[in-house]
């Protein structure tokens, strides 16, 4: 009976563990889409991983069309001794061989990839030496979606020691990339739509221009 009494107080553990998940994932969705602002989205996102996975960094990292990329946003705590002698932020260009070869490798599957000790992951010299320039010593990647084109990747970061990442806080960093995908391809909808929406009125007003110019030559 007191096995049963466990096993019943660990599992009502779990489910309000995932209640308290699926609440904090509905508020990230909810600020992530409360703008359409791109650069707001971006980091609003990365704040708010940092606080609800007590993350060191997040970071938002965008594809290129040669498939190089750059962080467009990040945040997390200010430590002079992580930000090594380049600075780790907007605009900082990444290019990983890796992932220009293979066009996005594993993140073209929407597959999320974790690393608990970038020095015990079998990682090549060339890939530990980009992480050892920015000391990331722990790193979960997941993908960013617009359509079915891969558009970036959503990224935490673990920079003064290893950190055995829970299956949860991957999973959840995956179903907040799938989210930005939506509110960037919203975001880039509606400035789309206003900018047609401008040059029809152009187009309009300069009709209405030419029109008068033609009754006044007429008349």
């Amino acid at each position: 009976q007191a096995e049963i009494l466990a096993q019943t107080q660990q599992r009502t553990t779990e489910l309000q563990d995932a209640i308290a998940r699926q609440r904090a994932l509905t508020e990230v969705v909810g600020n992530i889409r409360s703008s359409v602002n791109p650069k707001i989205i971006l980091d609003t996102t990365c704040q708010e991983l940092c606080k609800l996975l007590k993350l060191e960094r997040a970071s938002v990292y965008r594809f290129n069309e040669d498939w190089s990329g750059e962080f467009v946003s990040q945040f997390g705590m200010v430590n002079p001794q992580w930000d090594s002698t380049r600075p780790f932020g907007k605009n900082l260009v990444w290019e990983d061989t890796h992932l220009q070869e293979t066009q996005g490798g594993r993140y073209r599957n929407n597959e999320s990839f974790a690393v608990a000790d970038v020095h015990k992951a079998g990682h090549s010299r060339c890939h530990l030496d980009i992480l050892e320039q920015f000391k990331i010593r722990a790193y979960a990647l997941a993908p960013i979606f617009i359509g079915p084109k891969l558009w970036g990747l959503v990224a935490a970061y673990q920079h003064s020691s290893p950190r055995q990442w829970i299956d949860y806080e991957v999973e959840f960093l995956g179903q907040v990339g799938a989210q930005l995908g939506v509110a960037i391809q919203q975001a880039e909808n509606l400035t789309q739509s206003k900018q047609q929406a401008i040059a029809l009125e152009d187009s309009i007003a300069r009709q209405r221009a030419l029109t008068e110019v033609v009754g006044k030559i007429r008349s």
